[in-house]
């Protein structure tokens, strides 16, 4: 091979693999020391990779809404602890908590959800349970 296809190969390669490093750095995007803890109802639920997102509409103190964006686990993931695309639907309403965007913004890296309806719960340790007496995930995934 000659030395310029070597180096395109190099580059492209090496390309590849900063970009999966910088994609999974939380601590660029998210305060990991601060939690915000919320309730809302779902306005939407994005199934799909990189990660699947909730849209959920929370209730300000002065009797507004905003909306909040959880970003949630891959749908590999997902699939693993149980998570269909028909988890969430429009109006279940949730507890959840996370830790916030470095920029301000509405959005948090979820780490808990909770769903009382069924008992549905989600915690970014131990990934969750799915429904009542229903263990769906194991820990360290």
């Amino acid at each position: 091979m000659n030395s310029k296809l070597i180096r395109f190969f190099l580059v492209f390669f090496l390309g590849l693999a900063t970009g999966a490093d910088a994609h999974h750095s939380f601590s660029a995007n998210y305060q990991l020391d601060r939690l915000v803890e919320l309730e809302g109802r779902v306005s939407s639920f994005v199934w799909r990779n990189p990660h699947c997102f909730l849209y959920m509409d929370v209730m300000t103190d002065d009797g507004g809404q905003v909306t909040w964006v959880l970003e949630l686990l891959n749908t590999i993931l997902a699939t693993n602890v149980g998570w269909t695309a028909d988890t969430f639907s429009v109006g279940d309403v949730l507890e959840f908590s996370g830790n916030p965007a470095r920029t301000g913004a509405k959005r948090l890296r979820t780490t808990s959800i909770y769903r009382l309806a069924d008992n549905f719960s989600y915690n970014i340790t131990n990934r969750g349970t799915g429904g009542p007496n229903q263990t769906v995930g194991t820990q360290g995934l």
